[in-house]
């Protein structure tokens, strides 16, 4: 919206028409793809019935437009690691190199956790209950917290608690309270990797793409 409104200023123009929007996404679409295009829309859209009081899903020349932008577009899709291959790096990657990495997996599979989220989570929010790990998540996108069930599936359960093992011995060690002891994200808490010592930050987890 900031970039339009400078846009628009550049230009010495004062009244957002159709005819100034269509100006404005043609001169973009030299240089952006359709599903960026249409990101910008929705967000020039919002502001501008916001700030200015001016509904541009009105314009029936300016979404043709941008839907022929799309003619032909094909958008990249993510690659997907099956099932079986998750169950076979989680048993046979080294834990040495790996562990951040495995528990990071599990805890967003199992819980569809954020980045924020795992970054968040607490060594006392996780409770061995047996057989499952009662995993609870203090601060949520929306708001409210919420828990989820790790099950013993394969080796998964095992894994988590070797961390878990790890995690409170070096918390205690290191005199950690508990309101301190973040699972991945704090600046002593590390996962050993090759011989040496790796902090583990919230670039590294979004990393994972889960």
């Amino acid at each position: 919206y900031n970039r339009f409104k400078k846009w628009c200023a550049e230009k010495n123009v004062q009244v957002y028409s159709e005819n100034v929007l269509l100006a404005y996404f043609s001169e973009n679409a030299k240089t952006y793809k359709s599903s960026t295009l249409w990101a910008q829309y929705s967000m020039v859209k919002s502001c501008l019935i916001i700030y200015d009081n001016i509904d541009i899903s009105k314009f029936p020349k300016l979404i043709a437009f941008l839907k022929r932008t799309g003619d032909g577009y094909q958008a990249k899709k993510s690659k997907i690691l099956p099932k079986s291959e998750i169950d076979r790096f989680l048993s046979s990657a080294d834990d040495k190199e790996f562990l951040m990495i495995k528990v990071g997996l599990i805890l967003g599979i199992a819980g569809a956790c954020r980045t924020d989220e795992l970054v968040n989570l607490t060594v006392d929010g996780i409770e061995n209950v047996g057989f499952s790990l009662i995993v609870k998540i203090p601060n949520t996108k929306t708001k409210i917290p919420r828990i989820f069930v790790v099950t013993d599936v394969g080796n998964m359960l095992e894994l988590l608690l070797l961390l878990l093992l790890l995690k409170v011995i070096e918390l205690r060690d290191k005199a950690f309270t508990a309101s301190f002891g973040k699972l991945f994200q704090m600046e002593n808490t590390r996962f050993e990797k090759k011989n040496c010592l790796q902090v583990v930050w919230k670039f590294s987890l979004a990393s994972l793409r889960l």
